[in-house]
C-alpha cells in the first residue's frame, strides 16, 4: 500500500507486543538525546539484562549496543523490535539503546541518519553519556542496518572517533532500484 499512515497502523500499533524474557529491565519512551540547536529530541527504548551486569552495562567490558530498527526507513519502531532487542541485550550481556529515528515522508533523509549520529555523539560526549566511542557498537536490521552504514561513513568523513564495530542484519544498502 502507498498509504504510509495505514501501514504504520499495522506495524507500529497492531503488531503484538511480545512478553519480554525474564531477567531483562526495559524502559520505553526514553529521551535518548535532548533537543538542541533546533533539532528535536531523540526518543527510544533501553534494555538491560538484570543478572551479572556491571555498572558499565556489560558483564565483560561495558559495551553498549546502539540499535537502529528496520522497517523500510518509514515503518516500525523500537516497540516493534522489543523481543529482538531484549534477546540481543541478554545474549550479549550488554545495554541496548534503540532509537526511534525520524521517518519519511515527514522527515526525509538524512534526518534518520542524523538522529543516529546525534545519539552516538551524545552518548560519547562527556556531558552526555560519557562513554568511550570504543565501548559502543552500532547494530541494525534491514533499513536500520543501512542507517548504521551511512552513519559510520559520515563519522569517518567528519573525522570523528568511530564506534568499536557494527553488527548488521541483512542491511538495506543498495537503494539504486
Amino acid at each position: 500500500p502507498r498509504d504510509v499512515k495505514a501501514c504504520r497502523m499495522v506495524t507500529d500499533h497492531s503488531i503484538p507486543r511480545f512478553l519480554l524474557p525474564r531477567g531483562i529491565q526495559h524502559w520505553a519512551g526514553q529521551e535518548i538525546v535532548p533537543a538542541s540547536g533546533g533539532e528535536p529530541p531523540v526518543f527510544g527504548e533501553v534494555f538491560l539484562p538484570v543478572e551479572g551486569v556491571g555498572e558499565g552495562g556489560n558483564k565483560r567490558d561495558g559495551t553498549v549496543i546502539l540499535y537502529a530498527h528496520g522497517g523500510a526507513f518509514c515503518l516500525c519502531s523500537s516497540g516493534t523490535h522489543r523481543l529482538l532487542l531484549a534477546e540481543l541485550s541478554m545474549r550479549c550481556g550488554a545495554r541496548v539503546v534503540s532509537i526511534d529515528y525520524r521517518r519519511p515522508p515527514e522527515a526525509p533523509y538524512p534526518a534518520a541518519r542524523d538522529d543516529l549520529l546525534r545519539a552516538f555523539l551524545y552518548l560519547t560526549a562527556p556531558a552526555g553519556g560519557g562513554l568511550s566511542p570504543q565501548s559502543v557498537v552500532f547494530a541494525g536490521d534491514s533499513a536500520g542496518g543501512g542507517l548504521c552504514v551511512s552513519a559510520l561513513l559520515a563519522l569517518r568523513d567528519c573525522g570523528h572517533a568511530l564506534p568499536a564495530g557494527a553488527a548488521l542484519m541483512s542491511p538495506w544498502v543498495d537503494l539504486t532500484d
